[in-house]
C-alpha cells in the first residue's frame, strides 16, 4: 500500500527517527498541523505564551541533555521573536534547532507583499551557526512529473513553462529513463533547447537564478497568469533648452510608470532541484549542530568547540 506524505509527515518522521521527544513552541498558521501531528505521533509539545520563552525552553533542554532542543514557531512575526533567544543560545553554545513556518519563497523573492513574507532564511544566517530553508524538493525527473501531474492545474499546462539556472539544466540534461534514453526531448521548433514532458525549458545564467542552500530553483507554470503587467498610465515628462544649449537642442525626457505584480501563486510551481541523493532528507532551520537532519541516521553528539 502505497502511504502519501507531506512535509509535516516526513518533518515528524525526521524528528522521531533522531530521537526527538520533546518540542517547545507556539502554534498558528502554517505550522498548526505540525504540532498536532506531533501529539499523535508521541513527540510532547509544550506551549508558550512567548516564541522566545520557547526557545529558551528548548536551548535549556539541549544544554541539559547535550542533544539539540526543538522550538517551533509561526512565520514572520513569530519567527522574529524567537530569533533573540536564538542567538542568545548560539553565543552560549546551547545547541538547539528553531523551526518556523514560512511564506512562498518564490513571492518572498520577487518581494511584492507577501503575507508575512520575510526573507528568513537570511534574516536567521547571522544569529546561528547555520540555517536552511525547505522547499518543494526533488531529484528526479520521476519526481517532477508526478509534481507536474498533481499540482498543476491541467488547463495551464497548454502555456506552461520551465525555468531553471544552469545548474539545474545540468542536472535534468543528465536524466535518463530505464532504457538509457535522455528523458529531455529535443524542442522540433528550436534546435539549442529542449523540453519536458512536452513543456519548453528556458535556461538562465546562475548569475541571474542563483542556487539557494545548494539546490537549484525550477519554477513550473503558466506566468502569464502568475504575475501580471501593469501600466499605470502615468507618464513625466520634462523639457528643458538649456541643457542642450551647446548643440543648439531641446532635451525631451519621458517616464513611462510601470509594474510588476502577482496574479495567481497556484498557477506555477516553485521547486527546490537537487542532485539524487540516496535517501529523502528534511531541511530545517538549524541553529546549532544539526545540518541536514535525514530520516535514516541520528543526530551527531554536539561538539561546542566547533
Amino acid at each position: 500500500m502505497t502511504v502519501k506524505m507531506n512535509g509535516a509527515d516526513l518533518l515528524v518522521e525526521a524528528l522521531k527517527a533522531n530521537g526527538v521527544k520533546n518540542v517547545y513552541g507556539l502554534v498558528g498558521i502554517p505550522v498548526t498541523d505540525v504540532s498536532r501531528l506531533m501529539e499523535m505521533e508521541g513527540i510532547h509539545f509544550y506551549a508558550f505564551r512567548r516564541e522566545d520563552a520557547a526557545v529558551e525552553a528548548a536551548a535549556a533542554a539541549g544544554y541539559l541533555t547535550g542533544r539539540p532542543g526543538i522550538a517551533l514557531t509561526v512565520s514572520a512575526p513569530g519567527f522574529l521573536n524567537g530569533l533573540v533567544a536564538l542567538k542568545e543560545a548560539t553565543e552560549n553554545c546551547w545547541p538547539v534547532i528553531m523551526i518556523s513556518g514560512s511564506s512562498d519563497r518564490a513571492l518572498v523573492d520577487m518581494d511584492r507583499g507577501e503575507y508575512e513574507g520575510m526573507d528568513q532564511y537570511n534574516a536567521a544566517k547571522p544569529f546561528c551557526k547555520a540555517a536552511h530553508g525547505i522547499k518543494l524538493n526533488a531529484s528526479t525527473h520521476a519526481e517532477i512529473k508526478s509534481a507536474i501531474n498533481t499540482k498543476l492545474d491541467p488547463e495551464l499546462l497548454s502555456g506552461a513553462v520551465i525555468i531553471t539556472n544552469q545548474n539545474g539544466f545540468d542536472i535534468m540534461d543528465q536524466w535518463v529513463d530505464a532504457t538509457g534514453r535522455p528523458v529531455l526531448q529535443p524542442n522540433p521548433q528550436d534546435a539549442t533547447k529542449k523540453m519536458l514532458s512536452g513543456i519548453n525549458i528556458e535556461v538562465y545564467a546562475n548569475t541571474n537564478i542563483p542556487d539557494v542552500d545548494g539546490a537549484s530553483p525550477v519554477y513550473i507554470g503558466n506566468l502569464e497568469e502568475a504575475v501580471k503587467f501593469m501600466d499605470r498610465e502615468e507618464m513625466a515628462l520634462a523639457v528643458s533648452k538649456e541643457a542642450g544649449f551647446t548643440k543648439n537642442l531641446t532635451l525631451i525626457r519621458a517616464i513611462q510608470r510601470d509594474d510588476v505584480v502577482t496574479k495567481d501563486t497556484q498557477s506555477y510551481l516553485n521547486i527546490k532541484l537537487t542532485a539524487p541523493v540516496e535517501q529523502p532528507i528534511v531541511y530545517v532551520r538549524s541553529a546549532a549542530d544539526v545540518t541536514p537532519v535525514s530520516v535514516e541516521p541520528t543526530t551527531p553528539a554536539y561538539n561546542p568547540e566547533e
